[in-house]
């Protein structure tokens, strides 16, 4: 008898008061804008043009439940942060205010070619429907945190071109979607993880110009879509798994300048849509595989 009260005083409310709403898309816009202008005041460089756009002057206005998806490099679906493209924005800042919890439906940040710097906070694993993830071309440092790992829904990630360091977080293994992962020109040390043999769709896998030692590991052959293997210019040593031969639709295999030794297996000859091969400054012997060069 209580609850059939309580919905009749709401309904009752609803019917009096039509614009009464309970809590949603123009709050929920509100706060997400309120903590981007919080990331962004930590920024070094508070004259910068491109972010202008970015401001509370309309909170009280009738269309404030727009903000912040009239923002520049900010997009929307119904009234929540989905998209934030801030490539080469000469932002100069580090990521340590950026509101990882505060945008809840977040599926593509872009920030790269600009001037970010520090680590990257674990709070990232917070974004759960992210989808494309681009950092590269920083100033970023530290390692890559564990955290990746539950950004289960991630298809790309380009963190290329900074100065991380430390191993590749295992957890990356756990990033099934993901087909596009570049983690180039860093200072990436230990060894390449098994677990990246558990990214069944990965088209592109860039580890090359790191510190990265050990062997490659063999589950590498179950990325039956890889299409480039980029490993060069590391310290890996060991022989080339005949595994990598199962690499059915590789085009690119980059494996110079490291430490390999051993012959070239046979199952290289299996490549058939094999382009470029580049092995050399290594210390392979013997002869090359019949079927490599038909």
């Amino acid at each position: 008898m209580c609850s059939f009260k309580i919905i009749s005083i709401f309904l009752l409310v609803l019917l009096l008061f039509p614009s009464f709403q309970p809590k949603c898309g123009a709050s929920a816009s509100v706060e997400e804008a309120a903590a981007l202008l919080k990331w962004k005041a930590s920024f070094q460089n508070q004259n910068n043009s491109n972010l202008t756009s970015w401001n509370l002057q309309s909170i009280n206005a009738k269309n404030s439940s727009s903000l912040p998806c009239t923002w520049a490099g900010v997009y929307c679906i119904r009234g929540s942060v989905n998209r934030l493209n801030l490539s080469n924005w000469r932002i100069k800042g580090s990521l340590y205010d950026f509101p990882f919890s505060s945008l809840p439906n977040l599926e593509y940040l872009d920030l790269s070619l600009n001037q970010i710097f520090g680590s990257i906070p674990k709070q990232i694993g917070k974004l759960q429907y992210l989808v494309e993830l681009y950092l590269d071309n920083n100033n970023l440092t530290g390692s890559i945190p564990a955290s990746f790992g539950d950004l289960n829904r991630l298809a790309e990630l380009r963190l290329f071109q900074n100065n991380l360091s430390g191993p590749i977080p295992s957890a990356i293994g756990n990033l099934i979607p993901l087909r596009f992962l570049h983690l180039n020109q860093n200072n990436l040390t230990g060894a390449i993880p098994k677990s990246l043999g558990d990214l069944i769709n990965l088209i592109e896998l860039h580890l090359f110009d790191n510190q990265l030692s050990g062997s490659v590991p063999k589950e590498l052959g179950n990325l039956k879509f890889l299409t480039i293997m980029a490993m060069s210019q590391n310290q890996l040593n060991g022989s080339i798994p005949p595994s990598i031969g199962n690499l059915s639709n590789l085009r690119t295999l980059f494996l110079r300048d490291n430490q390999f030794s051993g012959t070239i297996p046979q199952e290289l000859g299996n490549l058939n849509k094999l382009v470029v091969l580049e092995l050399d400054h290594n210390q392979f012997f013997g002869p090359l595989p019949k079927l490599l060069c038909q």
